[in-house]
């Protein structure tokens, strides 16, 4: 009787685990993840990012040193090559990414690492975080 009592004990304990690591991985809100983040996505963008290059959907990769600086207020700063631009940005469904105008999906978004990709599949953004 005792092993029996283990036994259903340690299946329950299995299935509970094997519940949970299949509700986590199927929460994933970004194709390259994280799969889980303690900080929400708004304060994980809001920061500022060095674009390091595009690339195109040809593979072609374009290298940049832009610097992307995301506010809280809706705002953004964009200095690449001299110019600085101010634009909006406006976070959506937490994966739906507006900046200028231009509708962008995030694949990954970190502390560290952001990755956008065009919604017209054109090319992805890979941003680092300016330390």
């Amino acid at each position: 009787m005792y092993l029996c009592k283990n036994k259903l004990t340690i299946m329950k304990t299995s299935l509970l685990i094997i519940g949970i690591i299949l509700i986590i991985s199927a929460c994933q809100k970004y194709e390259e993840g994280p799969k889980i983040s303690l900080r929400s996505p708004e304060k994980r963008l809001c920061q500022s990012w060095i674009l390091e290059k595009t690339v195109y959907d040809d593979g072609t990769e374009v290298p940049s040193s832009s610097i992307y600086t995301i506010d809280d207020d809706g705002s953004m700063l964009i200095e690449a090559d001299g110019d600085n631009t101010r634009t909006g940005w406006q976070l959506t469904n937490e994966v739906d990414f507006m900046m200028g105008g231009e509708n962008y999906l995030v694949l990954r978004l970190t502390n560290n690492e952001m990755r956008l990709k065009h919604k017209e599949d054109l090319f992805v953004l890979h941003f680092a975080a300016k330390e």
